[in-house]
């Protein structure tokens, strides 16, 4: 195999992988709100209870997300996705040991810290993986995985739970992610193909945050996913 179609294959297992990931990341992000119902027979939660419980974990997610994309760009995304796939499935095992209702409050606030760095970090493996032309393509992929991910979560989440309880869904889940971790250990090397190196400059320079705050159609997009987020997660929940 030469260079060429050996980076060509490369980029589409970084793919695959991040892919899977974010399938799993959402077995773990969506296995709360089926859990909620009896989380609250057990612990005796109104509504509002689990309203926080589940609003703790948006709050460190979307705190940790501009943070993970800084430190996907200083640090590079392979170290920030393992990380990230690490503590959130460290918290979903930690989640089946809640014993109260504020225990679960900063169990589920924690696993926010761990799960908000991957959505940057997986963005900038695809732009380290894939050359200019590509990325949208590749990145369309990466959010119907997304949808799958909380499609198949729901169900999986639900048959666990109907099988052997609440928290011994948290205990497969999270042993599922570490397992995970270790596969993306092994495999997940992002590296740029000879046509991404062959790039325009301009594509390889990165955007001072000054500026990127100053562009009309960041935050015209930020109020889109503003919008869509309070529907589909609300939905969700």
């Amino acid at each position: 195999m030469n260079t060429r179609s050996a980076a060509g294959y490369s980029k589409y297992v970084v793919l695959g992988l991040l892919c899977i990931t974010w399938i799993v990341n959402y077995f773990d992000k969506v296995a709360i709100n089926v859990a909620s119902i009896p989380l609250a027979k057990e612990f005796g939660l109104n509504e509002s209870q689990i309203g926080l419980i589940l609003s703790s974990f948006f709050l460190s997610y979307a705190m940790m997300q501009p943070v993970g994309g800084w430190l996907s760009d200083r640090f590079g995304s392979r170290k920030v996705i393992l990380i990230s796939a690490l503590f959130w499935s460290l918290f979903t095992v930690v989640s089946g040991w809640a014993w109260s209702f504020v225990s679960l409050l900063v169990v589920r606030f924690l696993f926010g810290i761990g799960e908000g760095s991957y959505p940057s970090a997986s963005t900038v493996a695809v732009a380290e993986s894939f050359p200019y032309k590509q990325r949208a393509r590749a990145k369309s992929v990466l959010t119907s995985a997304t949808t799958l991910g909380s499609m198949l979560g729901s169900l999986v989440a639900a048959s666990l739970i109907s099988s052997f309880g609440w928290r011994n869904m948290f205990f497969v889940l999270g042993a599922l992610g570490v397992v995970l971790c270790i596969i993306l250990f092994f495999f997940l090397k992002p590296a740029g193909s000879d046509e991404k190196a062959a790039e325009p400059k301009a594509h390889k320079s990165k955007v001072p945050l000054k500026q990127l705050l100053t562009i009309p159609l960041v935050w015209q997009l930020t109020a889109i996913y503003f919008g869509a987020s309070l529907v589909t997660w609300g939905m969700n929940s």
